[in-house]
């Protein structure tokens, strides 16, 4: 069991295994279901997970189960909980589950996610709380062999791909962390900006490059935004992401290679090269924990029952 794992929970996750043992999708989600219940509690589980007639914008729990976003809500529960579960022994876990209370579930999910992604690199990492202070209002702290990078993680709301509004986002944040340590800012980008990529990847590239000109705190800004891929009669996603690297940061980082999200074997454009190839070897690459990247409850789970 891993040394943060609450009893009640790993029980009640075992309980789950017992019930949908066989069905590794209908068990993340049974499971995810149970995660986020435990560590964000029963209001916010029924107004954001439980399939409701009022569902959430984000998380998409609405009854009709043919919709495409029946998909889109489960893999957001599964990613969700995954992230919760990476969290859950880091310092300030609890300020991060009460920003759930007090938050939007898209700027808190998104916020774990890169937590969690950070933890899955073997970093230390410290959830902040809000100071409402310049250099001290940032997310969280990741911490890794001597190194210490600042992050900030934010999600645009505007539809329509601009210049103007991406160097905007990128410059309300520019006082946000302090100039002792490198720092990288993360913008995850609305579904509408993918569907225009030329528009997308002018407006990113010349708005990071006005903001770079302007700042020298963040070492990097990366931008990130959901695909989904159809494999057979399903569909698997990824997060696309692109790095923006600063010239002449104040402070000197490892290159963002270091980290999962940034490997080149971890891109969407990989992923499509393999699918596109064989895909019946994609489907079977994915192993014994079919989810991209695999989910670690699942793991942890299929590992205790002895599965793989």
């Amino acid at each position: 069991m891993s040394p943060h794992l609450p009893e009640a929970l790993a029980d009640s996750l075992h309980d789950a295994f017992g019930r949908w043992g066989s069905d590794l999708h209908g068990l993340a989600y049974a499971m995810g279901f149970r995660i986020i219940q435990h560590f964000l509690g029963d209001a916010w589980t029924n107004a954001n997970v439980r399939l409701h007639s009022q569902p959430s914008r984000f998380m998409l729990n609405e009854f009709d189960e043919l919709s495409d976003n029946r998909f889109v809500h489960m893999e957001r529960v599964t990613r969700l909980a995954d992230a919760l579960f990476r969290l859950m022994g880091c310092a300030g876990f609890e300020v991060l589950t009460n920003r759930f209370q007090q938050r939007d579930a898209k700027s808190c999910f998104y916020e774990a996610e890169v937590a969690s992604d950070f933890v899955e690199d073997g970093f230390n990492v410290q959830i902040l709380e809000e100071r409402g202070k310049r250099g001290s209002d940032f997310d969280f702290v990741a911490k890794r062999d001597g190194v210490i990078i600042n992050v900030e993680v934010t999600a645009k709301d505007t539809e329509i791909p601009s210049e103007d509004t991406f160097y905007s986002t990128l410059k309300s944040k520019r006082t946000q962390v302090p100039q002792d340590a490198p720092a990288i800012l993360y913008v995850f980008l609305p579904p509408s900006w993918p569907k225009n990529q030329q528009a997308m990847m002018h407006a990113t590239t010349v708005g990071a490059a006005r903001f770079f000109r302007g700042s020298q705190r963040f070492n990097a800004v990366v931008v990130l935004w959901d695909v989904m891929l159809s494999l057979g009669e399903g569909m698997v996603t990824a997060c696309a992401f692109h790095p923006f690297l600063h010239s002449n940061p104040r402070h000197a980082m490892p290159s963002l290679s270091f980290f999962g999200r940034m490997r080149p074997e971890n891109s969407v454009q990989y992923f499509r090269d393999r699918l596109h190839a064989s895909p019946e070897g994609a489907r079977q690459s994915l192993g014994e924990n079919p989810f991209n990247p695999p989910l670690a409850y699942v793991t942890w789970v299929l590992a205790q029952r002895r599965v793989i």
